[in-house]
């Protein structure tokens, strides 16, 4: 790891493959969190998730949003109809977490989809899909980059609404016919 100024730009490279250098976490750490976010605002426009609680910033953003389109697990065999779901699936996402004005942890994931669910008692789920990723994080002892696995989650949408998610309205991400 070698010590060099840096961009966001190669940063954020660095962190899609997984490479730590010791002038991304410098960087990091001299650049105020605004002007971080402003420049990652600049290629990355869809908002996922944005919430402040007290001192703390929470955002998601991704390079852009495409429909994926699903059939449905309770399709028949010899239905004639076909029933379809169309998804929101986020490319080249990427969360950042701030503390006062500094960035303490930055995480890519490539791909990230949102699938309505249902709990068994009813209540509105969301499952979150994400793909392998990796994350930037500033801990007490220093910077570590650690590599994130696939994962799937099902929460409560009203949780999720909460904190800060926003979930596009399909004719946002669905091109027009």
């Amino acid at each position: 790891m070698t010590s060099r100024v840096t961009s966001l730009d190669e940063l954020l490279d660095r962190l899609r493959g997984g490479v730590r250098e010791d002038a991304d976490s410098e960087w990091l750490s001299n650049t105020p969190a605004s002007e971080v976010i402003d420049a990652v605002r600049a290629s990355h426009a869809v908002v996922i998730q944005e919430r402040t609680v007290g001192g703390l910033w929470e955002i998601g953003l991704a390079r852009r949003i495409r429909p994926r389109t699903l059939l449905s697990r309770k399709q028949q065999s010899q239905s004639y109809f076909l029933n379809v779901l169309v998804i929101p699936v986020y490319f080249d996402s990427l969360f950042l977490n701030v503390e006062g004005d500094r960035v303490m942890g930055i995480a890519h994931y490539p791909r990230l989809s949102l699938r309505p669910g249902q709990s068994a008692i009813g209540e509105q789920e969301v499952k979150i899909v994400v793909a392998a990723g990796h994350k930037l994080a500033c801990f007490p002892d220093g910077w570590e980059l650690k590599s994130l696995s696939r994962k799937s989650t099902r929460l409560p949408r009203e949780f999720l609404v909460k904190r800060g998610w926003r979930f596009p309205v399909a004719s946002s991400y669905i091109p027009a016919v």
